[in-house]
Parts: structure tokens; C-alpha cells; sequence
């Protein structure tokens, strides 16, 4: 408080612990109220201005932290800050990439092994640590995205943890649906992706009705067959090739809402469970669906960890519901040209 009365150039400042009470209100040139609110089992630290005399209030409460005792309040996300290197200033972007990890205060100290315990980590070091040392392996990550919050900070989100991935030359097979084709993933990957050896490593499926691309040779060659039945024997010939072809590496998942769909058609269809196939094969799952999909696929229930990314405010929160963890928001860092992400305590 003392700090923000030098900041203001104010002389005086009350502090009440009774917001009922309204007797010194017209007395102040500002009122500050501090909160404490439950958003979605989250305790979450809430600054709202209620009166600022003679300046008009635009957005009236933010979220904040005191995370080693340092006030940091967060404005609205910008969706424009999570453009990808394809369509943002991208230069001298390949030069930057180890400024940026370096910067990343949310980056792993060390890049996942197969040899390496029963953990791979996130790539981000702080949702590790509150994880007990990263995602499960052979586990499935199920990450729920608020219907409101713009696929590129999904996008963002999910190049951050496939270039930790990378970083040991383990391959990642990645589902094309949603409206996001391979081209707009590859421009999220491709500050990653320096050389052809690391291109090789992702794979990209197409599930619904982009076109594909056979001059690509990140892209699968494959149409959309309008069929359940051959998509599903597609992605498990894929696993299987990609299994083969690297048999000592990490292998990696990352699946869309239309493959899960698909996936929980073919189980109904044949009475046979496809995930303990992909389980075994396959060292990790990512699922990453929209909040508030149908209820039938259990998509909950199967998952090892699930993560909800949510706007509050209009700033973006991370959290683990399963297991639980403690908030975090969610900075973005263009330093380098590109849009990287790290996580701030929410506490």
C-alpha cells in the first residue's frame, strides 16, 4: 500500500475492512477494493476499481498475484500476441529461439527421456514441480480449453510442450480438426523445427476435411476417408510405423476432438477398447478438446491429468483439476518474434 501512495503522489490511504460501509467514499479520490473469489474450485486474488476521480474507469477488476510478496496484477490477453511467427515479424526468428528458452522462466531444466523415470515434463518447469516431475508416461493429458478463449493460445500452449518434446529427437504424431489445419500448426512448430531431421519428427494427421498437402513431407498422405472405421486403422498404422521407426525414443500423441469422437465410435462399433493399444504404444496422449464437450466419450474419466485453460477478467489461468493443483497465469513472451508462453503463481 505504501508503495502504491508513493506511486500515486496520495497523501493519505484508508484501509476498511467493512466494503458496506460507504462513509468516507465521497471524501477519497479512489477506491480500491481487494477480493478473494472461487472460480472454478480456483481461490483467485481479484483487484476492482470502483472509483477513480477523474479518470474513467475502462475495465474495472483484474486478477492478481502475491507470489513472493510482489503485487502483479494481469490485463486482458491479447489474441494478437499469440500470432504465429508465419504472420508476425519473424526476421531473425531462428536466431532467437535460444533467447527465448532462456528467457522462458516456465521452461524445463532438463528435455524428457526414455530412459527417464515415469515422468516426461511439460516443458513448463512450475506446472512440473506441482505435478511431481511432469505428465505420467504412458499416461493420457486431457487439456480442456474455454469455448471463448482463440485457438492460437491453444496453439501456443501445445508448441511450448511439443519443442520440449522435440529437444531429444523424440517423434510427435499431431490430429489436424477443429478448423486448424497442418499449416497453421506447422507455423506455431516451426521456430522449433531448425533443422530437416527435426521436421521429420512431426507427423501430421488429417481427420475431417482439410486437404492435405502429399508435397509435404510433415503431412501425412492421407484423405479424408469419411470413415470411422479406416480413419481409426490409419492412426493405428501410423503409431505402429512411427513405433518402429523409432524404437528407442519417446512417442507422443497429440489428438483433437474429432479423433476422440472417432475413437469412441470404433469401441461402441467393434466392442473393442482402442486406448489400451494406444497406452502401450504410445508413451504419451495429449487430448485437447473445447470445455464442456458431450459427457458420453468420458473423456474425464480416462484421463491421468486434466488441465482447464481459462480466461478470468480476461486474463488466461492454467490449472491441473486432476491431480490438484494451484492456479497459474499465463504470460506471453514475443521477444524473440515468436509467441512463447510461461506460467506466474497465482497465490
Amino acid at each position: 500500500m505504501q508503495t502504491w501512495r508513493e506511486r500515486a503522489g496520495a497523501k493519505l490511504i484508508f484501509i476498511s475492512e467493512n466494503p458496506i460501509d460507504t462513509t468516507l467514499d465521497f471524501l477519497v479520490d479512489g477506491i480500491v477494493e481487494l477480493n478473494q473469489k472461487l472460480h472454478d474450485g480456483m481461490r483467485i486474488r481479484e483487484i476492482a476499481l470502483t472509483k477513480l476521480r477523474g479518470i474513467q474507469i475502462k475495465k474495472p477488476s483484474y486478477i492478481y498475484t502475491l507470489n513472493k510478496g510482489i503485487f502483479q496484477s494481469y490485463n486482458p490477453y491479447d489474441p494478437y500476441d499469440f500470432m504465429s511467427s508465419d504472420l508476425y515479424n519473424n526476421n531473425n526468428i531462428n536466431n532467437n529461439v535460444n533467447q527465448t528458452e532462456r528467457l522462458r522462466r516456465g521452461s524445463p531444466t532438463h528435455a524428457p527421456s526414455p530412459t527417464q523415470d515415469h515422468y516426461i515434463p511439460s516443458g513448463y518447469e512450475q506446472l512440473d514441480e506441482a505435478l511431481g516431475g511432469g505428465f505420467p508416461k504412458k499416461g493420457i493429458v486431457l487439456l480442456e480449453t474455454q469455448s471463448t478463449i482463440h485457438a492460437k493460445v491453444t496453439l501456443t500452449l501445445l508448441a511450448g510442450i511439443i519443442s520440449n518434446i522435440l529437444r531429444s529427437d523424440n517423434p510427435v504424431l499431431i490430429e489436424a480438426s477443429g478448423g486448424i489445419d497442418a499449416n497453421v500448426i506447422m507455423s506455431y512448430l516451426r521456430p522449433y523445427l531448425l533443422t530437416e531431421h527435426k521436421k521429420d519428427l512431426v507427423k501430421i494427421f488429417c481427420t475431417g476435411t482439410n486437404d492435405e498437402h502429399p508435397s509435404d513431407p510433415t503431412k501425412s498422405q492421407y484423405q479424408n476417408a469419411g470413415n470411422s472405421e479406416k480413419q481409426i486403422q490409419y492412426f493405428r498404422d501410423m503409431i505402429v510405423k512411427t513405433r518402429r521407426n523409432y524404437p528407442n525414443k519417446l512417442l507422443v500423441n497429440v489428438l483433437g476432438m474429432v479423433m476422440c469422437h472417432r475413437i469412441h465410435q470404433y469401441n461402441d462399433a467393434s466392442g473393442t477398447d482402442l486406448l489400451p493399444f494406444i497406452s502401450s504404444t504410445a508413451d504419451l496422449t495429449l487430448l485437447m478438446v473445447r470445455q464442456h464437450h458431450s459427457t458420453e466419450l468420458n473423456l474425464s474419466e480416462m484421463a491421468d491429468v486434466q488441465l482447464h485453460l481459462t480466461s478470468i477478467s480476461g486474463a488466461l489461468v492454467l490449472h491441473s483439476v486432476k491431480p490438484e493443483t494451484q492456479p497459474y497465469a499465463v504470460v506471453t513472451d514475443r521477444s524473440a518474434g515468436y509467441p512463447a508462453l510461461r506460467l506466474e503463481s497465482l497465490v
